[in-house]
């Protein structure tokens, strides 16, 4: 059915950004959920295809003094079904980060952001702010129901990364990027995936990427692998891999991010839906 269906939150709200198709690893934890306010309106153009638009305005900390540290965040795409086997999804999403402080920036590289790296000199008010754009796209193949084939890729640039005074060499470092695949079918097999990511040191805030793949740090490279059963109609296991290792290994810039670089990680999920 055509229309549109709004729905709306606010206080500690559900995070409107991340999809549930393949490994939404590049930008927000799975355990973040934000203060602020949320809004989500899917639109059903017809039976085949739909577009959405998400938007959130989020509280990144209360500062008595001066502007509370804010995010505000717009989210456009599309899904559809290009015939009975095939199906196609894309979105693009903005960031605008404002009114950051001392505090925001230290937590960010204490997990692998370049030491002033987020802003141009000194952290003064006119240097706090800063942009980000995020696009994403999957292709999906549904000839047979038992063997089911998803490929997907994120794309995410930061527009005011710098190349920090403190270590000019290190260059902007503004980009991530992550390709994915699965297959199979959880209920009939296992669901079996891949997944590899670059995700260079400013690329985005480190203090709110997702945590398992590098262990929340930024200026990794790494690959995923994993898979998932159906072992009750409303249990899943999963089992995945981790591992990962610094991009740039030497730089002084870098530093806080190679210590311990290599990281290998078996981790097992059981997820239980109500």
């Amino acid at each position: 059915m055509e229309g549109v269906t709004a729905k709306a939150t606010a206080g500690k709200v559900y995070n409107p950004f991340r999809w549930k198709i393949g490994k939404d690893y590049l930008l927000w934890d799975s355990d973040i959920t934000p203060e602020g306010i949320a809004g989500m309106f899917p639109y059903a153009v017809d039976e085949r295809w739909n577009l959405f638009l998400n938007t959130g305005y989020f509280i990144l900390d209360e500062n008595s003094r001066n502007p509370d540290p804010h995010m505000l965040g717009v989210q456009g795409g599309v899904h559809g079904d290009l015939t009975e086997e095939w199906r196609v999804g894309a979105r693009a999403s903005s960031y605008s980060w404002r009114s950051l402080n001392s505090s925001f920036f230290d937590r960010s590289e204490r997990f692998g952001n370049i030491e002033d790296g987020l802003v141009r000199g000194a952290r003064t008010i006119s240097a706090s702010d800063f942009n980000i754009v995020e696009v994403s796209a999957y292709v999906g193949y549904d000839a047979s129901e038992a063997w089911p084939v998803l490929l997907y890729g994120h794309f995410v640039k930061n527009f005011d990364a710098f190349p920090s005074d403190l270590f000019p060499a290190a260059g902007r470092k503004d980009t991530g990027w992550g390709v994915g695949g699965e297959m199979s079918s959880k209920k009939k097999y296992v669901a079996l995936g891949l997944g590899y990511y670059h995700l260079e040191a400013n690329y985005w805030p480190a203090q709110f990427m997702h945590a398992d793949l590098t262990d929340g740090l930024t200026n990794r490279t790494g690959w995923t692998v994993y898979g998932t059963r159906q072992v009750l109609p409303n249990a899943d296991l999963t089992v995945t891999l981790f591992w990962s290792e610094p991009i740039p290994k030497s730089l002084p810039a870098f530093a806080r991010s190679v210590a311990n670089a290599q990281r290998i990680r078996l981790q097992t999920d059981i997820n239980v839906r109500f």
